[in-house]
């Protein structure tokens, strides 16, 4: 969404890069901080911009003026759908763009770290092979079968951890960044959500 400079476009297809571009691109930079702060601490990744001026995108039909002329502005907020607490690194290739490799370990007290925990149904969760790569999950490659009659789909047991994963970023998030959200142009006011711990791991 974010509007790259004339200057900066590179020629070949960048006429079809920039058809989703209706943000100035600086705006991305307080993005990219708050989810470095969020992912150092182990917390979900949720960023909330004011202020972003609006480009002029004749595809998706986007001016940057309004009736009055005057600059059109819009408030962004973007979820990030990551393993909150999880940790690893980037690793280099000579012919492949670098790939990321998390680790076995996670930040102390993060949504991970509690949700891997040793003992009980959870005990060992991350290390299952239906688990594994959570949330970047890949129905083809690890649930071939595993759903009969279907040849590939999401096993229960992912559906409800990615559904209490959800649960979790809005919980956490909710007073700062997402009530306003809701909230916003209506005159009713926005509850927080509920909490729960749905039995995700339980085989069904």
């Amino acid at each position: 969404l974010m509007h790259v400079p004339d200057d900066q476009q590179n020629q070949a297809g960048a006429w079809v890069l920039a058809m989703n571009h209706v943000l100035q691109a600086e705006k991305l930079y307080g993005i990219v901080r708050d989810f470095t702060e969020l992912y150092h601490k182990g917390a979900p990744l949720v960023a909330t911009l004011e202020d972003c001026e609006v480009q002029p995108n004749p595809f998706h039909g986007t001016t940057r003026n309004d009736d009055k002329g005057q600059q059109r502005l819009c408030t962004l907020t973007v979820v990030y759908f990551t393993k909150p607490g999880e940790t690893g690194s980037y690793k280099e290739s000579a012919d492949k763009l670098p790939k990321w490799e998390p680790s076995d370990l996670y930040v102390p007290g993060s949504w991970a770290a509690c949700v891997g925990s040793e003992g009980g149904e959870n005990e060992a969760i991350w290390s299952r092979r239906d688990m594994r790569d959570f949330p970047y999950l890949a129905p083809i490659a690890q649930n071939l079968f595993a759903c009969p009659p279907r040849l590939a789909a999401y096993t229960k047991a992912q559906v409800n951890l990615m559904a209490y994963l959800g649960d979790f970023i809005i919980e956490y998030h909710w007073e700062k960044l997402l009530a306003p959200v809701f909230a916003r142009g209506s005159n009713t006011a926005v509850a927080a959500p509920a909490c729960g711990s749905p039995a995700w791991s339980r085989p069904a």
